[in-house]
């Protein structure tokens, strides 16, 4: 959206993203019916609206899947990151149960400067306010 000087009053995101798309052209809509304290208002409640905004997960998953199937431009340029899109599109609005710990109350097994071993994966149980940690004696995986 234009005033009737060509001044941008509302689409600047818009304008970086059709750069980015290396467009030459963008359309626009000039706002030459608003008076100038009009056009203020409507700059105003247009990024009001913005900071007020929430995503519609569902539609948001839909039109990002849409975006990589079409494999037309770099969905990167949607401004999420690859991984971002990557788990929007493959969530289902619900934990997966392989993803979900229970936590059981009783005491602690592990011990500042516990080194365990899960596989190929190893977690050292330590503090991030030390300058270093130990590599004590590795515990049994689970």
């Amino acid at each position: 959206m234009i005033d009737d000087h060509s001044v941008i009053v509302a689409g600047h995101g818009r304008l970086r993203a059709a750069k980015l798309l290396g467009m030459q052209q963008v359309p626009t809509i000039k706002l030459s019916s608003l008076t100038p304290a009009q056009v203020r208002a409507y700059v105003i409640a247009d990024n009001r609206l913005a900071l007020d905004a929430d995503w519609d997960e569902d539609i948001l998953k839909i039109e990002l899947q849409q975006l990589v199937l079409d494999n037309e431009i770099d969905v990167s340029l949607t401004g999420f990151e690859i991984a971002e899109i990557d788990l929007i599109i493959r969530s289902n609005g619900s934990p997966d149960k392989a993803e979900v710990v229970k936590i059981e109350d009783g005491p602690s097994v592990s011990q500042t400067d516990d080194l365990w071993l899960l596989g190929r994966y190893r977690i050292l149980c330590g503090s991030s306010m030390s300058a270093g940690a130990k590599l004590g004696n590795p515990c049994a995986g689970v």
